[in-house]
């Protein structure tokens, strides 16, 4: 698939952590209590340090911090980790995807000093004042405000990433021209791909159940919305207790994944994934089906596990234990899962993910863009 010396982009995961409870993130169970399965990892400096040698990135475009689960923000390094691949790579892009709803604006204004021209933070935001904490459940707009603010007005160079709704789908003008008052580069109305039949319930702490629906604007509706079953026709109990991937797929959906002709976005990009545990992976998509049936008191037992465990199991991929080269010049998780994309059926062992993700039939990645 890939060797070291190959890689110019790392997405990089530095926690599992979030304080916002975001409803359809496998983080949480439907924005309820947490995932059992993850352990609130977190990478230090050090192992950054041990995971990504100077000369490693010497070589490499770009970094970002994102991942599955955490919000960089919350990780107690996320700076420190910036200034040793800064300090390393001057020329490096480096970036990052948050809910800005936490620390100082001192820290703010530190970071943009350290992105500076080569870099920027998206703000992934869902509304305004009076809708963002109905998806972002836990995260407080005037810390919002104040974090924008600190960064952009320190010399940051910001995007803002605007997720949309039924309930917040009238607001979206309005936060682009708020967006451009703060002194945002960029606007992007997002569409979501984790309704199922244009709705999705959800819970918070306290068990209340809320609703989210698909806006009706028809270019905020992504087209490539789940399915296998009418969510609709569940009742509330069914709804709430309903686990999304226990639903057998269609035979129609089987036949599209089947016939999938696969173009990795990361294998042309030259990226790989790091995740907060340390492990190396193609891409979030992958590493994103470790933990996410979070309902299942065996969750290892999807096609990225068997993956794993064909290639010697997690310690073959762990470059906390390793560092990033040894795991990509010498795990046989790459190859393998390169190898899938040949065989006739999911069945027989073609990484659906990959056919979902990147069927070059249909781009769901790009799906998402209004």
């Amino acid at each position: 698939m890939y060797k070291s010396h190959d890689i110019t982009d790392v997405h990089l995961e530095i926690t599992q952590r979030c304080q916002a409870a975001c409803p359809m993130c496998d983080r949480n169970q439907e924005g309820g209590a947490d995932n059992p399965h993850l352990t609130n990892a977190e990478l230090s400096l050090q192992d950054c340090k041990n995971i990504f040698p100077t000369h490693f990135i010497h070589n490499l475009n770009k970094m970002y911090m994102c991942g599955n689960y955490g919000d960089p923000i919350v990780a107690k390094d996320t700076l420190e980790v910036f200034k040793y691949f800064r300090e390393v790579n001057p020329y490096i892009w480096l970036g990052m995807n948050t809910n800005a709803g936490a620390k100082s604006p001192e820290w703010w204004e530190e970071l943009a000093e350290v992105l500076g021209e080569n870099g920027s933070v998206t703000f992934s935001v869902d509304g305004l004042e009076d809708t963002n904490h109905i998806y972002r459940q836990y995260v407080q707009w005037d810390k919002v405000v104040r974090s924008m603010k600190a960064f952009i007005g320190a010399g940051g160079r910001a995007r803002w990433d605007y997720l949309v709704f039924k309930h917040n789908e009238h607001q979206v003008e309005e936060a682009e021209r708020f967006a451009e008052d703060l002194g945002f580069e960029e606007f992007n109305a997002k569409r979501s791909s984790r309704l199922y039949n244009g709705m999705r319930l959800g819970t918070n702490r306290k068990g209340e159940v809320k609703e989210y629906k698909e806006p009706e604007t028809e270019k905020y509706k992504n087209p490539n919305t789940r399915e296998g079953y009418d969510y609709t026709q569940l009742t509330l109990r069914q709804q709430l207790n309903h686990k999304p991937g226990v639903a057998p797929p269609t035979h129609e959906k089987i036949k599209r994944l089947n016939k999938s002709v696969i173009s990795c976005k990361v294998k042309n990009e030259k990226s790989v994934y790091v995740s907060a545990e340390g492990h190396i992976l193609p891409c979030c998509w992958v590493a994103g089906q470790m933990y996410n049936r979070w309902w299942d008191p065996t969750p290892h037992n999807t096609q990225t596990w068997r993956h794993i465990k064909m290639a010697g199991g997690l310690e073959k991929i762990d470059a906390k234990i390793h560092g990033i080269d040894k795991v990509l010049d010498n795990a046989k998780l790459f190859p393998n899962i390169e190898k899938s994309w040949g065989l006739p059926t999911v069945g027989l062992g073609k990484l659906d993910v990959c056919c979902k993700i990147c069927n070059i039939a249909n781009d769901h990645f790009s799906s998402q863009w209004t």
